[in-house]
C-alpha cells in the first residue's frame, strides 16, 4: 500500500514557494485554497509511483487577477515520469488571498512542489532538495531560461 508524505510535501511546495523581498523583508503569500493530500495522491505519476520514486519541480507562475496562477514547468526531477505535468495540473488549485495578490500582483513567483512516498525525508533527501531549491532559486527571474 502507498504512503504520500503529503505534510512533507506541502511544506516544500507551499511555504517557501512564494517568497518575495522587498527592501530585504522576506514576504510569504497566504492561501484561500491550494492542493491537498488527495491532489497529491490523485496526481502522484503512475509510473513514479510503480518505480517508488519521489520528485520535484519548481514553476513560475504569473498571478492572475482571479488571484490564481497561470504556471510554466521551470525544472523536473527525474525528468520523463510525469511531475512537472502532475505540479502544474495541481498549480490550478492555488488561489491566493486578497492581501498577498495585493503584495505580490504583477510578479512571477517561483513555486516548487515536492513528491514524497514513504516516511520523513532522509538527511541525504533533504539535503538534496536543499540543493535544488539554492540551485533554482533565481530561475523565474527575468532572462533566465524556463523549460
Amino acid at each position: 500500500m502507498r504512503k504520500l508524505v503529503l505534510g512533507v510535501a506541502i511544506a516544500a511546495g507551499l511555504c517557501g514557494s512564494a517568497l518575495g523581498e522587498n527592501e530585504g523583508v522576506p514576504r510569504r503569500m497566504s492561501y484561500e485554497t491550494m492542493p491537498t493530500g488527495k491532489d497529491f495522491d490523485r496526481l502522484y505519476p503512475p509510473r513514479a509511483l510503480g518505480e517508488g520514486l519521489s520528485g520535484t519541480t519548481v514553476m513560475c507562475c504569473k498571478l492572475l487577477p482571479d488571484r490564481t496562477y497561470n504556471c510554466t514547468l521551470a525544472y523536473e526531477s527525474p525528468a520523463g515520469y510525469g511531475f512537472g505535468a502532475a505540479a502544474l495540473e495541481m498549480s490550478k488549485k492555488f488561489r491566493m488571498t486578497p492581501e498577498s495578490y495585493e503584495m505580490f500582483k504583477g510578479e512571477v513567483v517561483r513555486t516548487p512542489i515536492t513528491f514524497l512516498l514513504g516516511g520523513p525525508a532522509s538527511k541525504e533527501a533533504q539535503a538534496q532538495l536543499d540543493n535544488i531549491r539554492e540551485a533554482t532559486q533565481d530561475i523565474c527571474k527575468p532572462g533566465k531560461p524556463v523549460a
